[in-house]
């Protein structure tokens, strides 16, 4: 009985800090887009997430943590957050997003190694 209560707590405990790792991606991904959009001098705006965006990117962020560890991906998103943090200070769209497609190698996280799981899931990285 104390292995299943365990067992349960840890599941709750793993299924909430990935809920909040996906939306820590969620909020500093928008806020880079956004930011590329402003300094294209684009009036556009990118697509907010779906559910079906963040059901696939659920998916994903279950399959990169088992792929890579949790280390690397949390790693991957802090990278995102600080980029997110000093969006404001690019003057240059292009500097903006090579720094936002840089967190996921600077990690460990290959695009190659990404790719095939991103599709599994019906997803994009």
């Amino acid at each position: 009985m104390k292995a299943l209560c365990f067992g349960f707590a840890f599941t709750l405990f793993a299924s909430t800090a990935q809920a909040d790792m996906l939306s820590r991606w969620e909020t500093s991904e928008e806020a880079i887009r956004e930011q590329v959009l402003v300094l294209h001098g684009s009036g556009a705006r990118y697509r907010d997430w779906t559910a079906a965006d963040r059901n696939g990117k659920a998916c994903l962020l279950s399959a990169m943590v088992q792929e890579f560890g949790r280390p690397a991906v949390e790693s991957f998103i802090q990278e995102l957050e600080s980029t997110a943090a000093r969006r404001m200070s690019y003057s240059d769209p292009f500097a903006l997003s090579v720094d936002w497609a840089r967190a996921a190698p600077l990690n460990r996280i290959q695009y190659d190694d990404v790719a095939p799981l991103a599709q599994a899931c019906n997803s994009t990285f």
